[in-house]
């Protein structure tokens, strides 16, 4: 099991900050935001088959944009500077 980067030399050198969040907290993690958004799309599109649930995925997925993710993450309260 590799040692958290909180500790040690990792954290040094990388200039790594942590920041601490609830043990789960889905309205703080971006990610299911995300989520969110492509299940939207792929229940409106409804594909009934394996390989078309695949295809729907994946366009659906190349959907988020980076204006999407920072909108998210703005609004979990993680605002940073994107330059």
């Amino acid at each position: 099991m590799q040692p958290p980067i909180t500790r040690g030399p990792a954290k040094i050198e990388f200039g790594a900050t942590v920041q601490y969040l609830p043990p789960y907290s889905p309205e703080l993690n971006p990610i299911e935001m995300a989520w969110a958004w492509v299940k939207r799309l792929l229940r409106k599109a409804a594909p009934r088959r394996a390989a078309r649930l695949k295809a729907a995925i994946d366009k659906y997925w190349g959907t988020i944009t980076p204006s999407l993710c920072q909108g998210w993450i703005r609004h979990c309260g993680d605002a940073t500077d994107s330059t």
